[in-house]
């Protein structure tokens, strides 16, 4: 398969909502800017291309539209002469990574460290190398630090681009470790030699469907929760 071969229908824009998507926001995070539920936003009837579209609330395409519904004013009796405690619940998201070696193989057992901001969260790989832990919805960056060998990374929240775009494939490539250029860009002839290492590396045949190789490069990244 050449480059002129892996041709993907490159996704455009959707949603018809007032909202225009940057780079890096997602339904999590628009809600918790907003003060809503982020499924009064997702599951929201003038949201309904998008959400079929995109299917994952963490993933949008930077230019696509959302309608964000006007937050209704709930109003509380409370008598005077007294004090009172309200307490307004923060919104929570599970991130979930797995950590695997650089031959794929789970790492188990590990200890980690999340830092966002200043809260820090420590956590524990699993048998099958998987760590979670609640953050905040709002949150665009973290770092994650291995507490025992030191090694530290640098997790961009909510900046992956839908499956099926080039930026998208780039990423992943990245995330697995292969050498390009820059991570965001066409599928040049360097691209698509990292791709094509990929597919060998996958034991996957290059003369494969592109969605195919779109799903196992999903499969593959670990950093795909």
């Amino acid at each position: 398969m050449d480059k002129d071969e892996f041709e993907i229908e490159e996704a455009q824009p959707v949603g018809g909502g007032t909202h225009v998507v940057g780079q890096g926001e997602c339904i999590y995070l628009l809600a918790a800017r907003c003060g809503h539920d982020w499924k009064t936003i997702w599951n929201h009837p003038q949201n309904a291309a998008l959400k079929e579209a995109r299917q994952d609330p963490g993933v949008l395409l930077p230019g696509d539209r959302v309608h964000i519904p006007e937050i209704k004013v709930k109003s509380i009796d409370l008598p005077s002469g007294r004090r009172h405690r309200v307490v307004v619940m923060g919104q929570n998201i599970t991130l979930q990574l797995r950590m695997c070696d650089a031959d794929g193989e789970p790492i188990a057992g590990a200890k980690y460290q999340i830092a966002i901001g200043k809260r820090k969260i420590e956590v524990t790989s699993n048998g099958d190398g998987r760590i979670e832990a609640l953050i905040p919805a709002s949150a665009m960056e973290a770092k994650l630090r291995n507490l025992q060998t030191g090694e530290i990374y640098s997790l961009n929240l909510g900046h992956m681009d839908p499956p099926d775009t080039a930026s998208a494939i780039r990423k992943r490539l990245a995330n697995l470790g292969y050498n390009l250029d820059a991570v965001d860009g066409s599928i040049d002839e360097q691209a698509l030699s990292v791709l094509r290492a990929f597919c060998e590396d996958a034991e996957l045949g290059w003369e494969g469907e592109p969605k195919e190789i779109i799903r196992k490069l999903q499969e593959k990244d670990p950093w795909h929760s």
